[in-house]
């Protein structure tokens, strides 16, 4: 089993640069991807998470055969662009021997 670690919202930006390479693995259909929740955000909420209204609060699973692989919050707009940094927000990650997760 693997071992879980909680780590601090700075630590993820090594998290982000793994995700980075899976989203062409994604692409080339080396992961499932799943997407768990795709919310419309209304009006107040859009504009309380400063997004574009009929933008859609999306939690993406990706899965390769070991499992899940990374788990990952974002905001989609209506023209398919991911809104507020404009790259998924990763919660959960699995590299090798580590798991990597949010607190949030």
């Amino acid at each position: 089993m693997k071992s879980l670690k909680f780590i601090s919202f700075q630590n993820l930006l090594y998290a982000r640069l793994s995700i980075l390479g899976n989203f062409g693995s994604a692409r080339r259909g080396e992961f499932v991807v799943e997407i768990d929740r795709n919310n419309h955000l209304k009006r107040g909420r859009a504009r309380e998470a400063g997004q574009q209204y009929c933008t859609r609060s999306q939690f993406v699973l990706y899965f390769d055969d070991g499992g899940l692989v990374a788990a990952m919050h974002q905001y989609r707009r209506r023209d398919g662009t991911l809104g507020a940094s404009g790259m998924p927000d990763p919660k959960y990650l699995r590299l090798e021997d580590r798991i990597l997760k949010t607190n949030d």
